[in-house]
């Protein structure tokens, strides 16, 4: 079959020739060059991130850093969570861990609170 680069190679005037030698590179498409997906995927994470140590900072709370700041935002349920980096369903051990670790968070946020009043819990 004639065509383009079979029968003729004239780039120099004719445009099917032209177009033929054209190419593109990976990076003009992001979600099939390997990483720039994963790149992007972080990024999004560490604006959300971001975004939410903003909202706990405003709001009081003193998160124990930005990473998954979003998450703490979402899921904690007391300060101390938010502070200690630490969520109490994922702290939570035996019989606590199907109550999704309510005797965990009470037991941590009433001593966070009495340290925080400069008293030293016993027992």
């Amino acid at each position: 079959m004639p065509g383009h680069g079979t029968d003729h190679w004239e780039p120099e005037t004719c445009f099917g020739c032209k177009i033929h030698t054209v190419q593109v590179a990976a990076s003009a498409t992001p979600t099939r060059s390997p990483g720039v997906s994963e790149k992007n995927r972080l990024d999004r994470k560490l604006d959300a991130d971001l975004s939410a140590y903003k909202r706990l900072r405003l709001d009081g709370l003193n998160p124990k850093s930005t990473e998954d700041a979003a998450k703490f935002e979402k899921r904690a349920e007391s300060e101390y969570e938010v502070v200690s980096g630490q969520l109490a369903p994922d702290m939570a051990k035996g019989k606590d861990v199907s109550q999704g670790g309510r005797e965990w968070r009470r037991r941590a946020e009433d001593a966070y609170q009495a340290s925080k009043r400069g008293e030293v819990l016993v027992g």
